[in-house]
């Protein structure tokens, strides 16, 4: 389950785990599969930040893990339906007419996903009668490429490697996307 692409990261709460490692307790036989699974995600995955708790922040510890996939296939071209896409604002998404509609300043669209290195262009399907801006950042949240899109709701840029991508799409009210294709420029 882990290794779904749309999984990034694993939130863990010290409240969860921490009785199945206290020594003074003995943990259940049928309950050792549990802490060896948090074991393995412990010893297996990165750990990208801890959350403690202190005198301004109650609660239990959170721990954030990243998820390492065992085996990626990277897509040349792949075309994004509503159904991928994250938005700012839950609103935005219109099942009807499967779009995402922006209807206030501000908001933002995301897809997300495996792709190969290289030229790669990205062209929205919809409307974008005030125009649009696309933003594309990789897993370590890097920055990668930031500019307009043109009069086509398209845009080309550069990956600098294969590799999982964020393209954040932030289009002006009125505008509309049915789907976004993200791929392989080989013009």
């Amino acid at each position: 389950v882990l290794q779904r692409p749309e999984i990034d990261l694993l939130a863990l709460s010290s409240a969860a785990y921490a009785r199945f490692f206290q020594e003074q307790r003995l943990v259940p036989e049928d309950l050792e599969e549990v802490r060896a699974r948090y074991r393995r995600i412990f010893d297996g995955y990165p750990l990208r930040a801890r959350f403690e708790p202190g005198p301004l922040r109650l609660g239990p510890g959170v721990e954030l893990y990243g998820v390492e996939r065992e085996s990626v296939s990277y897509a040349p071209r792949f075309t994004f339906s509503v159904d991928y896409a994250f938005v700012s604002d839950k609103r935005m998404l219109d099942r009807s007419s499967r779009s995402v509609v922006f209807s206030s300043p501000g908001q933002w669209c995301q897809v997300k996903g495996f792709f190969e290195g290289g030229r790669t262009g990205l062209r929205v399907a919809g409307d974008a009668p005030g125009g649009g801006r696309v933003e594309v950042r990789a897993l370590d949240n890097r920055g990668v490429f930031e500019g307009p899109l043109d009069e086509e709701i398209s845009v080309l840029f550069e990956l600098p490697e294969p590799g999982k991508y964020f393209f954040y799409l932030r289009l002006e009210p009125g505008s509309r996307i049915e789907r976004v294709t993200v791929g392989r420029d080989d013009s």
